[in-house]
């Protein structure tokens, strides 16, 4: 297993845990339920996790990837930019986050909410923040292979096999 092999393995967990932690706040915000709010304030918080993993092995897949003979030039570069940004925001949401669901562990006062309503804001606007950057990241480390030139055509010499006729 080489270091772009594992990055593959890992850099879904901070788009999916973002993308999920962002509808679970906004859903909590439209039904007014704690759990929902513990739920999506949990997955961002994890996201953050998921996002140092995914930055520190795609910095080791990154020379993997750039002798690779069908990598576009300039295509990691933009992934990379993306990617550290989204790993700031990611890391941010993910304190905020972690912080509001840390403050609410105690009880409320009744009547009252568990999660004060700056840190309600806070957190949607992070996790919401999390979830675009890390996915745009990902976009852009999918155009690296999907996108590539060279693997639109096949190499020089080599034929596709006739399809058969439809019967």
């Amino acid at each position: 297993m080489n270091a772009a092999y594992l990055h593959l393995l890992v850099n879904h967990f901070p788009i999916v845990l973002s993308v999920v932690g962002a509808a679970m706040i906004v859903l909590a915000m439209l039904m007014r339920r704690d759990s929902l709010w513990r739920f999506g304030m949990a997955c961002v918080a994890l996201a953050g996790l998921g996002a140092i993993a995914a930055f520190f092995t795609g910095r080791a897949a990154e020379d993997v990837a750039r002798h690779a003979w069908y990598v576009q030039r300039g295509t990691i570069g933009r992934h990379e930019g993306a990617a550290e940004l989204a790993l700031w925001v990611t890391l941010v949401a993910a304190v905020i986050c972690a912080y509001t669901l840390w403050r609410s562990s105690g009880r409320p006062a009744p009547g009252a909410t568990a999660f004060p309503a700056l840190l309600r804001v806070l957190s949607a606007l992070g996790a919401l923040a999390a979830a675009a950057t890390a996915g745009y990241a990902g976009y852009l480390g999918g155009k690296i292979v999907h996108d590539a030139p060279a693997l639109a055509r096949p190499p020089a010499g080599v034929t596709a096999p006739a399809l058969p006729p439809n019967v």
